[in-house]
């Protein structure tokens, strides 16, 4: 995924980012001393200014980005830069026409700006110079680029590449814009365009092309860019020590977060969670960045807070989970405490807001108790997640919805039956097993696979009561609907089963075993 930048006016009109970076910030965006058309420039024989393009920021002014050869570059502006005043006037609230009248003028005439870089505040005069035929190379490079783009809206991924390559030979060619941000662009427009056409090892040679511009040029923000694409590279290619050594450089606090918004650090936050447990394996870097994005939570403007920081702790959890689901005996109790702590914070959100990750906990966190053989809070979640999904108030959720908590409250019925006949629990497990075969019969019908289902387990639980009579009655109830072509269903091989525990248990005689075999 990539969005889009919303350069005007100069030759890049986009820079794709992956879905993770913040666009919003990139509204308001103009070319300031050289914001003209081709046209414009022909009735002109001459264009005076410092050559860069300002975008605006709740009322502040930043250096988006600097025409290569221009004034601009030669005093040493960088992009970022906050523009503070021009010529000693405050430009906070003023409009972007506004302030590129105020900072553009004739050729020879000195304008100051006040730069803030960082933490510093400093004056930079700038000599305003002609930068028309800065601009007329613009424009020739601005054609390539949006010919480029045309076949991207096409979809033409090859062709693109060939455009975009043309452009660069050129640009290698002209010092000047190799030194400028042009190179760099374009190196990263070709890492994404190799993406879309799978190419990753082109796409990799020419991001760690953009990268080498970007560290020499010491652009803070062009080097966090790169990192971006390299990690998504790593992370479609499933290199996970890769993708974890560029998560680490977009992550670093004092060269690149910063240029993160809020929701953008959340996600990444959550990618380095995943990382460090899943593939690292190292609990204190997960549960630092754990730490981390609860707290970017609780500063966002995120509406459900306490529902988001449950599914961060419920998604690391499920990270350390094995390729069977379930998870490794090594994490059990770290895995157990984060689904622990995500209930904890969906207390007191209304259920019907909460259902998927209410759905998944109720189902885990059992799971988890019988890996640890602890049938006691086993049979306490299921009975809990039973309650509440019982009593759910239905008339509040879609048809999905209500498919999917009818669907779980016949697995925690199962689920109970079996948590009881463990414990030895009999009586209790029949009343379980009829609940259960009450509610399948309600919700699929006499003769679906799911009944007969309910009718074995019902037969096993009369058979451990020794109540002969009634477990040969519920399995044949079931035997009947397993022949039903309707039942649709392995149900069969699960009356076998049946059929040899009653053989083991003397309910059945050797010949009777193989008649009953015979007719199944």
């Amino acid at each position: 995924m990539k969005v889009k930048s919303l350069l005007t006016s100069i030759f890049l009109l986009s820079i794709p980012l992956v879905s993770l970076a913040d666009s919003s910030k990139y509204k308001n965006l103009r070319i300031s001393s050289f914001s003209i058309t081709e046209n414009k420039l022909k009735q002109s024989e001459s264009y005076s200014g410092v050559g860069i393009e300002i975008r605006t920021e709740n009322e502040r002014v930043f250096i988006q980005s600097i025409i290569p050869g221009s004034p601009a570059i030669k005093a040493g502006l960088k992009h970022n830069d906050e523009i503070l005043n021009v010529n000693g006037k405050k430009i906070s609230g003023l409009n972007i026409d506004e302030i590129i009248n105020l900072i553009k003028g004739r050729e020879g005439t000195i304008v100051t700006l006040l730069i803030k870089r960082d933490s510093s505040v400093q004056k930079i005069n700038i000599k305003r110079a002609d930068i028309s035929y800065l601009i007329s190379n613009e424009i020739f490079y601005k054609n390539l680029w949006q010919k480029a783009m045309r076949f991207k809206s096409d979809g033409n991924h090859e062709k693109v590449i060939e455009t975009l390559i043309e452009l660069k030979s050129i640009l290698t060619q002209d010092i000047e814009y190799s030194n400028g941000g042009h190179l760099w662009r374009v190196n990263i427009e070709l890492g994404w365009a190799c993406i879309d056409n799978k190419m990753y090892e082109s796409s990799i040679k020419y991001a760690n092309e953009a990268l080498n511009i970007a560290e020499d040029k010491q652009d803070n923000y062009h080097v966090f860019i790169t990192h971006q694409l390299l990690h998504h590279i790593f992370l479609l290619k499933k290199n996970s020590s890769l993708e974890k050594l560029h998560l680490e450089k977009i992550m670093d606090l004092d060269r690149t977060y910063k240029f993160l918004n809020n929701t953008s650090r959340i996600n990444y936050l959550q990618q380095a969670i995943i990382i460090y447990s899943k593939f690292e394996k190292n609990i204190d870097k997960a549960d630092t960045y754990l730490k981390k994005t609860i707290s970017e939570i609780e500063l966002s403007n995120i509406v459900d807070k306490s529902k988001k920081i449950a599914e961060v702790h419920n998604n690391y959890s499920f990270s350390l989970q094995n390729d069977w689901g379930l998870t490794d005996s090594k994490y059990l109790d770290k895995s157990l405490s984060l689904k622990l702590k995500a209930l904890e914070y969906l207390v007191d959100i209304p259920l019907e807001n909460k259902l998927n990750i209410s759905l998944a906990l109720y189902q885990s966190i059992p799971l988890i108790y019988s890996q640890k053989s602890d049938l006691k809070n086993r049979l306490k979640y299921l009975e809990e997640g039973l309650l509440i999904f019982k009593n759910i108030d239905k008339g509040q959720l879609s048809k999905k919805d209500i498919e999917s908590v009818e669907e779980m409250e016949i697995y925690l019925l199962g689920q109970i039956r079996y948590n009881l006949t463990k414990s030895g629990k009999i009586k209790e497990a029949l009343l379980y097993a009829i609940k259960h075969l009450n509610r399948v019969k309600e919700k699929y019908g006499d003769s679906h696979a799911f009944t007969a289902d309910s009718y074995k387990n019902l037969s096993l639980a009369y058979s451990d009561l020794n109540l002969k009579d009634k477990s040969l009655k519920a399995y044949e109830k079931g035997k009947k609907i397993s022949k039903n072509k309707d039942s649709k269903n392995n149900s069969l091989k699960q009356m076998d089963i049946l059929i040899n525990k009653f053989y083991t248990i003397g309910y059945l005689e050797k010949e009777e075993v193989a008649l009953l075999k015979k007719e199944l």
